[in-house]
Protein backbone atom coordinates (compact mmCIF):
# COMPACT_ATOMS: atom_id res chain seq x y z
CA UNK A 1 0.00 0.00 0.00
CA UNK A 2 1.10 3.57 -0.62
CA UNK A 3 1.16 6.21 2.11
CA UNK A 4 -2.16 7.55 0.81
CA UNK A 5 -4.53 4.71 -0.07
CA UNK A 6 -6.47 4.78 -3.32
CA UNK A 7 -9.76 4.41 -1.48
CA UNK A 8 -11.10 5.39 1.92
CA UNK A 9 -14.15 3.40 2.99
CA UNK A 10 -16.08 5.33 5.63
CA UNK A 11 -18.34 3.47 8.06
CA UNK A 12 -20.28 5.64 10.52
CA UNK A 13 -21.70 3.68 13.45
CA UNK A 14 -23.87 4.35 16.48
CA UNK A 15 -24.83 1.45 18.73
CA UNK A 16 -24.68 -0.97 15.79
CA UNK A 17 -22.25 -3.37 17.40
CA UNK A 18 -24.44 -6.38 16.61
CA UNK A 19 -24.01 -5.72 12.89
CA UNK A 20 -20.68 -3.90 12.68
CA UNK A 21 -18.40 -6.95 12.60
CA UNK A 22 -20.11 -8.21 9.44
CA UNK A 23 -19.78 -4.81 7.74
CA UNK A 24 -16.09 -4.53 8.67
CA UNK A 25 -15.32 -8.07 7.48
CA UNK A 26 -17.02 -7.34 4.16
CA UNK A 27 -14.55 -4.51 3.54
CA UNK A 28 -11.42 -6.18 4.88
CA UNK A 29 -12.20 -9.10 2.58
CA UNK A 30 -12.29 -7.04 -0.62
CA UNK A 31 -10.36 -8.26 -3.65
CA UNK A 32 -8.97 -4.72 -4.05
CA UNK A 33 -6.47 -4.14 -1.24
CA UNK A 34 -5.21 -0.55 -1.40
CA UNK A 35 -7.71 1.06 0.94
CA UNK A 36 -8.21 2.32 4.46
CA UNK A 37 -11.31 1.55 6.47
CA UNK A 38 -12.31 4.61 8.51
CA UNK A 39 -14.86 3.75 11.20
CA UNK A 40 -16.41 6.74 12.96
CA UNK A 41 -17.95 5.72 16.28
CA UNK A 42 -20.58 8.37 16.90
CA UNK A 43 -20.65 8.11 20.70
CA UNK A 44 -21.81 4.49 20.91
CA UNK A 45 -22.75 3.12 24.34
CA UNK A 46 -22.87 -0.56 23.34
CA UNK A 47 -19.95 -2.94 22.72
CA UNK A 48 -18.75 -1.09 19.61
CA UNK A 49 -15.45 0.06 21.15
CA UNK A 50 -14.57 -3.41 22.40
CA UNK A 51 -15.38 -4.91 19.02
CA UNK A 52 -13.20 -2.44 17.13
CA UNK A 53 -10.34 -2.91 19.60
CA UNK A 54 -10.38 -6.64 18.89
CA UNK A 55 -9.77 -6.17 15.15
CA UNK A 56 -6.06 -6.11 14.33
CA UNK A 57 -5.67 -4.86 10.78
CA UNK A 58 -3.43 -1.96 9.79
CA UNK A 59 -6.03 -0.72 7.31
CA UNK A 60 -8.57 -0.06 10.07
CA UNK A 61 -8.63 3.50 11.42
CA UNK A 62 -11.06 4.39 14.23
CA UNK A 63 -12.25 7.85 15.27
CA UNK A 64 -14.68 8.35 18.13
CA UNK A 65 -17.06 11.20 18.92
CA UNK A 66 -17.34 11.66 22.70
CA UNK A 67 -21.09 12.08 22.25
CA UNK A 68 -23.66 11.26 19.59
CA UNK A 69 -23.64 14.00 16.92
CA UNK A 70 -25.74 12.31 14.26
CA UNK A 71 -25.13 10.47 11.01
CA UNK A 72 -24.29 13.53 8.89
CA UNK A 73 -21.66 14.67 11.39
CA UNK A 74 -20.16 11.18 11.56
CA UNK A 75 -19.95 10.96 7.79
CA UNK A 76 -18.32 14.40 7.61
CA UNK A 77 -15.78 13.40 10.26
CA UNK A 78 -14.94 10.42 8.09
CA UNK A 79 -14.33 12.69 5.11
CA UNK A 80 -12.00 14.94 7.10
CA UNK A 81 -10.07 12.05 8.65
CA UNK A 82 -9.72 10.02 5.45
CA UNK A 83 -6.89 10.20 2.90
CA UNK A 84 -8.03 8.30 -0.17
CA UNK A 85 -8.43 9.65 -3.70
CA UNK A 86 -11.83 7.94 -3.80
CA UNK A 87 -14.27 7.79 -0.91
CA UNK A 88 -16.69 4.90 -0.54
CA UNK A 89 -19.53 4.56 1.95
CA UNK A 90 -20.90 1.66 3.91
CA UNK A 91 -23.38 1.92 6.76
CA UNK A 92 -22.61 -0.21 9.80
CA UNK A 93 -25.57 -2.54 9.24
CA UNK A 94 -24.90 -3.22 5.54
CA UNK A 95 -22.41 -5.36 3.61
CA UNK A 96 -20.21 -5.01 0.53
CA UNK A 97 -19.65 -7.96 -1.79
CA UNK A 98 -15.97 -8.89 -2.31
CA UNK A 99 -15.46 -7.28 -5.75
CA UNK A 100 -17.31 -4.04 -5.02
CA UNK A 101 -14.31 -1.71 -4.67
CA UNK A 102 -12.42 -3.28 -7.55
CA UNK A 103 -15.33 -2.87 -9.96
CA UNK A 104 -16.07 0.72 -8.95
CA UNK A 105 -12.44 1.81 -9.24
CA UNK A 106 -12.33 0.20 -12.69
CA UNK A 107 -15.27 2.39 -13.77
CA UNK A 108 -14.04 5.67 -12.23
CA UNK A 109 -10.45 5.25 -13.41
CA UNK A 110 -11.60 4.78 -17.00
CA UNK A 111 -14.33 7.41 -17.05
CA UNK A 112 -12.94 10.62 -15.54
CA UNK A 113 -16.15 12.51 -16.36
CA UNK A 114 -17.98 10.47 -13.71
CA UNK A 115 -18.03 11.77 -10.14
CA UNK A 116 -20.17 9.06 -8.50
CA UNK A 117 -20.40 5.33 -9.04
CA UNK A 118 -23.05 3.33 -7.22
CA UNK A 119 -24.29 -0.24 -7.64
CA UNK A 120 -27.41 -2.34 -7.56
CA UNK A 121 -28.44 -3.51 -4.09
CA UNK A 122 -29.92 -6.64 -2.58
CA UNK A 123 -31.95 -6.19 0.62
CA UNK A 124 -32.02 -8.77 3.39
CA UNK A 125 -33.37 -9.18 6.91
CA UNK A 126 -36.85 -9.58 8.43
CA UNK A 127 -37.58 -12.26 5.81
CA UNK A 128 -37.52 -9.59 3.12
CA UNK A 129 -35.39 -9.89 0.01
CA UNK A 130 -35.55 -7.65 -3.04
CA UNK A 131 -33.22 -6.14 -5.62
CA UNK A 132 -32.93 -2.39 -6.11
CA UNK A 133 -32.04 -1.84 -9.77
CA UNK A 134 -30.92 1.76 -10.02
CA UNK A 135 -30.53 3.55 -13.38
CA UNK A 136 -27.16 3.36 -15.08
CA UNK A 137 -27.28 6.17 -17.64
CA UNK A 138 -26.13 9.59 -16.38
CA UNK A 139 -29.08 11.42 -18.00
CA UNK A 140 -31.57 8.98 -16.45
CA UNK A 141 -30.00 9.59 -13.04
CA UNK A 142 -30.43 13.36 -13.30
CA UNK A 143 -34.07 12.90 -14.28
CA UNK A 144 -34.73 10.32 -11.56
CA UNK A 145 -33.29 12.73 -8.97
CA UNK A 146 -36.45 14.84 -9.36
CA UNK A 147 -38.55 12.03 -7.90
CA UNK A 148 -36.36 10.09 -5.46
CA UNK A 149 -32.79 9.15 -4.56
CA UNK A 150 -31.27 7.01 -7.35
CA UNK A 151 -28.34 5.82 -5.22
CA UNK A 152 -27.97 3.60 -2.18
CA UNK A 153 -25.43 5.40 0.00
CA UNK A 154 -23.83 2.13 1.12
CA UNK A 155 -23.04 1.45 -2.55
CA UNK A 156 -21.60 4.84 -3.47
CA UNK A 157 -17.99 5.67 -4.38
CA UNK A 158 -17.19 9.33 -5.11
CA UNK A 159 -14.15 11.36 -6.10
CA UNK A 160 -12.69 13.21 -3.12
CA UNK A 161 -12.22 16.52 -4.94
CA UNK A 162 -15.89 16.57 -5.97
CA UNK A 163 -17.06 15.73 -2.47
CA UNK A 164 -14.93 18.43 -0.88
CA UNK A 165 -16.00 21.03 -3.46
CA UNK A 166 -19.65 20.31 -2.67
CA UNK A 167 -19.14 20.72 1.06
CA UNK A 168 -20.05 17.26 2.35
CA UNK A 169 -23.28 16.32 4.10
CA UNK A 170 -25.67 19.01 5.32
CA UNK A 171 -27.22 18.12 8.73
CA UNK A 172 -30.21 20.34 7.92
CA UNK A 173 -31.50 17.58 5.63
CA UNK A 174 -31.24 14.65 8.06
CA UNK A 175 -32.24 11.89 7.42
CA UNK A 176 -32.11 12.66 3.68
CA UNK A 177 -28.69 14.30 3.80
CA UNK A 178 -27.36 11.83 1.24
CA UNK A 179 -30.12 12.67 -1.27
CA UNK A 180 -29.31 16.35 -0.76
CA UNK A 181 -25.62 15.79 -1.42
CA UNK A 182 -26.09 13.68 -4.55
CA UNK A 183 -28.48 16.29 -5.96
CA UNK A 184 -25.91 19.03 -5.47
CA UNK A 185 -23.18 16.90 -7.05
CA UNK A 186 -25.25 16.03 -10.11
CA UNK A 187 -25.89 19.68 -10.95
CA UNK A 188 -22.34 19.85 -12.31
CA UNK A 189 -21.16 16.25 -12.64
CA UNK A 190 -22.15 12.93 -14.14
CA UNK A 191 -22.72 9.63 -12.37
CA UNK A 192 -23.55 5.98 -12.96
CA UNK A 193 -24.62 2.81 -11.21
CA UNK A 194 -23.02 -0.56 -11.97
CA UNK A 195 -25.88 -2.89 -12.97
CA UNK A 196 -24.70 -5.63 -10.66
CA UNK A 197 -25.48 -6.46 -7.03
CA UNK A 198 -22.38 -5.40 -5.11
CA UNK A 199 -24.02 -4.16 -1.89
CA UNK A 200 -26.40 -5.80 0.59
CA UNK A 201 -28.77 -3.53 2.54
CA UNK A 202 -30.09 -4.82 5.84
CA UNK A 203 -33.75 -4.22 6.75
CA UNK A 204 -34.31 -3.94 10.52
CA UNK A 205 -36.49 -1.90 12.93
CA UNK A 206 -33.70 0.32 14.26
CA UNK A 207 -32.85 2.03 10.98
CA UNK A 208 -32.78 5.82 10.82
CA UNK A 209 -34.94 5.69 7.70
CA UNK A 210 -37.61 3.77 9.62
CA UNK A 211 -37.46 5.86 12.79
CA UNK A 212 -37.49 9.26 11.09
CA UNK A 213 -40.00 8.71 8.29
CA UNK A 214 -41.90 12.00 8.70
CA UNK A 215 -38.76 14.09 8.97
CA UNK A 216 -37.29 12.30 5.96
CA UNK A 217 -40.42 12.99 3.89
CA UNK A 218 -40.18 16.70 4.69
CA UNK A 219 -36.49 16.84 3.76
CA UNK A 220 -37.10 14.96 0.50
CA UNK A 221 -39.93 17.35 -0.42
CA UNK A 222 -37.64 20.34 0.17
CA UNK A 223 -34.94 18.85 -2.07
CA UNK A 224 -37.50 18.23 -4.79
CA UNK A 225 -38.88 21.78 -4.52
CA UNK A 226 -35.34 23.07 -4.83
CA UNK A 227 -34.78 21.14 -8.04
CA UNK A 228 -38.06 22.31 -9.53
CA UNK A 229 -37.14 25.87 -8.61
CA UNK A 230 -33.91 25.55 -10.60
CA UNK A 231 -36.10 24.57 -13.57
CA UNK A 232 -38.30 27.63 -13.09
CA UNK A 233 -41.21 25.59 -11.72
CA UNK A 234 -43.00 26.74 -8.57
CA UNK A 235 -45.24 23.87 -7.42
CA UNK A 236 -48.24 24.33 -5.19
CA UNK A 237 -49.00 21.97 -2.30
Amino acid sequence: MTDSPRVSVIVPTYNSGRFLATAVRSILGQTFRDFELVVVDDGSTDATQALLSSIHDSRLVVHRHPENLGLAAARNTGIVKSRGRYIAWLDADDESLPTRLQRQIHVLDRQPELAICGTWVETFGQNRTSIWRYPRRPDFLVSRMLFDDPFATSSVMIRREVLEACGGFNPAFIPAEDYDLWERVLRAHRATNIPRILTRYRIHPGQTSVQGHERQSAAVAEIQRRQLGLLGICPDA
